[in-house]
């Protein structure tokens, strides 16, 4: 594989550098890459010219022609039979070792069968191209990536319109939220310059709970806690409860609990079971946080530049990718929690009087912190898309 320098606004192949051989344009899998310094027209965490450099090396390098600047790949290639393309999808997970990861491997296996070989997915993740779920959205819309996994709460500081689906206490259970991330992925397809690109759909993660080294028997006993949240919707609630939020890596939550710079993690059952959150936690408490997920988003030019056959299948690959990651979500919902007692967890079930001191919290503090920051269409985008699931309107 070739290396590569940007220079401005063009990419350099450094075999060619005495040379000062430029490649203007490099024909990708999403039309053709020039690595800019300007920050994305898109809102979302910028990347800096060297991060765009490299990713364009690990992610669609692959599809450069090794000698020189010339290649023939993507969308515009051959043509197979059935009217499908034959070309390689570029998609970034957002981590190997997460729950939906299984998922994603479903849905290449089933667009490769459906296509019989002819559309193909590489996967990798954010951590192995050394980014972070802030970037997602920078990602696939400047087509350094054909598909990304982008969650909500790492994407919310600049594109809060996206957490809508994920605010705390506003969905009941798990199915009531996996029927909200449904309606909202097919809601947001029409806003790309929220999402980065066309939505696919949903993807299942599991519901999320409070980890507690606290004994909590009554909303009130969360006061004056220290707890790691992530998002700015997760912010509000835990600010509502009277304690204060922490931004930290899930990786770091076990030791930090162990030396008490936190009191609580919100996370998964499986999730925090998985790194052994049982040891350094009493409780384990539903205070009605709703399940986390994340959107399938594929750059808009290549959409735009497959065949309506190419389209149709990886929409039909799509359903079959989203509901296997809900059935694994289901799976880890239930499964985490039981894993928690068997470690010495107090599980603490969600009761009528806090669904209504919840509810309350979020319609009076999160949703309308979320529809200040998420700009004018937020509350018609809420309401057309989330208001059945939620039982509420926003006026």
């Amino acid at each position: 594989m070739p290396s590569w320098r940007a220079v401005g606004t063009d990419l350099y192949n450094l075999a060619s550098w005495d040379g000062f051989t430029a490649c203007q344009s490099i024909p990708t899998s999403s039309g053709s890459l020039s690595v800019s310094p300007t920050t994305p027209k898109l809102k979302g965490a910028p990347m800096s010219r060297t991060k765009k450099a490299v990713l364009a090396t690990v992610v669609t390098g692959s599809l450069l022609a090794i000698a020189g600047c010339a290649g023939d790949t993507g969308a515009d290639a051959e043509t197979a039979t059935d009217g499908y393309s034959t070309v390689t999808l570029k998609a970034v997970a957002n981590s190997r070792s997460s729950l939906p990861f299984q998922a994603w491997e479903a849905f290449a296996e089933d667009l490769a069968e459906r296509t019989d070989g002819a559309i193909t997915v590489e996967l990798t993740d954010m951590a192995e191209l050394g980014f972070n779920g802030s970037e997602a959205i920078s990602l696939v819309s400047d087509g350094l990536a054909d598909m990304m996994e982008i969650i909500p709460g790492f994407v919310a500081g600049e594109q809060p319109l996206i957490e809508g689906v994920q605010l705390p206490g506003v969905f009941d259970g798990f199915d009531t939220s996996k029927s909200a991330w449904e309606a909202w992925s097919s809601g947001l397809d029409g806003l790309p310059e929220s999402t980065g690109g066309h939505v696919l759909g949903s993807i299942g993660w599991e519901c999320i709970y409070l980890w507690s080294d606290r004994d909590i028997t009554d909303l009130a006993d969360i006061q004056g806690m220290k707890v790691r949240a992530f998002g700015e919707a997760q912010s509000d609630i835990v600010r509502s409860l009277g304690a204060e939020p922490v931004s930290m890596p899930l990786a770091d939550t076990y030791a930090s609990m162990q030396r008490g710079v936190i009191n609580g993690v919100i996370t998964g059952a499986t999730a925090g079971s998985d790194l052994s959150l049982g040891e350094v936690s009493s409780h384990l408490v539903d205070v009605n946080l709703g399940c986390t997920g994340a959107l399938a988003v594929m750059n808009e030019p290549m959409w735009e530049s497959l065949t309506d056959a190419d389209r149709d299948a990886i929409t039909a690959s799509a359903e079959v990718f989203s509901e296997t990651s809900w059935d694994i979500a289901r799976e880890a919902t239930e499964g985490g929690t039981v894993r928690a007692e068997e470690a010495g967890v107090v599980v603490v079930p969600v009761d009528s009087e806090w669904s209504s001191k919840l509810a309350t919290m979020s319609q009076d503090v999160v949703v309308k912190n979320w529809a200040a920051r998420s700009g004018e269409d937020a509350v018609a985008v809420f309401n057309e898309n989330l208001a059945t699931f939620a039982g509420f309107s926003i006026k």
